[in-house]
């Protein structure tokens, strides 16, 4: 239902393009911002489609949604609110389906890579600098600096452009984390790769989408019993 509320307010902007620009000859032409309602439609526009677009909400056509608006204005639209909702439902299996594929083939690929071992669960790691310390249990709590990506180089979450560590328990956090930090030393840095089911499955998270595969580099800077 969240998808269908973000895509009806887009349409609403979309309208408002639509009647704001009736008398430009291009629908590239920049909108003309000759009124304090045309900058407040044009906001409005610029957030909605800035939400759009961190969504990733892709293969929108401007003009089918300006008719749609116009056919529902007129009570003559040709989906029914629940068929509307059932297309938007599709798109995102679809899109759910293709970040399966997407993960399990770039799993296949980071296997193969030199110094990754594979452990049972599936989990992928590979040590970049050796610790001397001591290594976690799952009942510890860890201080950690972080950077989480998703396969495409996305940066979903980092610690170090926050500039500050984390510190939490380790049996609070997703299974690949709790099993992965175990396999860890103090002082040490390391690559995890974690498959969706070790992470957060088909539940999206943020920005992190569904069945999403997650690479994080983790630094173990202490453990604290």
């Amino acid at each position: 239902m969240k998808n269908i509320k973000v895509l009806a307010i887009s349409l609403a902007v979309v309208a408002l393009f639509t009647s704001c620009n009736e008398n430009t000859t291009s629908s590239d032409a920049p909108a003309e911002l000759t009124s304090f309602y045309d900058s407040l439609s044009y906001s409005y526009g610029v957030q909605i489609g800035e939400s759009m677009r961190q969504a990733k909400i892709e293969n929108v056509k401007p003009e089918i949604i300006g008719m749609a608006i116009r056919d529902a204005l007129a009570e003559n639209a040709q989906l029914t609110l629940a068929e509307c909702q059932a297309v938007v439902v599709k798109r995102d299996e679809m899109r759910a389906a293709e970040a399966v594929q997407k993960g399990m083939q770039y799993l296949e690929d980071n296997k193969a890579k030199d110094g990754v071992t594979v452990t049972e669960s599936g989990l992928q790691i590979r040590e970049i600098t050796a610790g001397t310390g001591a290594s976690p249990t799952e009942t510890d709590k860890v201080t950690v600096h972080y950077t989480g990506k998703l396969i495409d180089g996305t940066v979903f979450d980092s610690s170090v452009e926050r500039g500050q560590p984390a510190s939490f328990g380790l049996n609070q956090v997703i299974r690949g984390w709790t099993e992965g930090l175990q396999l860890m030393k103090e002082g040490g840095k390391a690559e995890l790769v974690i498959p969706s089911d070790l992470g957060y499955g088909p539940r999206p998270q943020g920005s992190i989408p569904p069945n999403s595969v997650l690479v994080f580099e983790v630094e173990l800077i202490s453990v604290d019993r």
